[in-house]
């Protein structure tokens, strides 16, 4: 019992330290501004809908304006 603990921390703080590693640099550089990405139906007026092929209402806007704060680029994306 105590080994199986010990060996499920250790794998536990391997995968962090591993997490920890990642160059986000290279990410930064690449793309000047970072994307948010925030989903939704699409199906649901006045939250969400689509008008003339492209996504409206007030989900859509609270999106924008959230990106707009954290200085990112909204992408809303609309799954079923």
């Amino acid at each position: 019992m105590k080994k199986k603990w010990i060996s499920t921390l250790f794998v536990i703080v391997s995968l962090l330290l591993l997490a920890g590693c990642g160059d986000s640099k290279e990410t930064e550089t690449k793309n000047s501004k970072k994307e948010f990405h925030y989903a939704m139906s699409g199906v649901y007026k006045p939250f969400n809908y689509k008008e003339n092929g492209k996504l409206s209402g007030f989900d859509v806007e609270i999106g924008q304006a959230l990106a707009k704060r954290m200085g990112m680029k909204a992408v809303p994306v609309t799954n079923p």
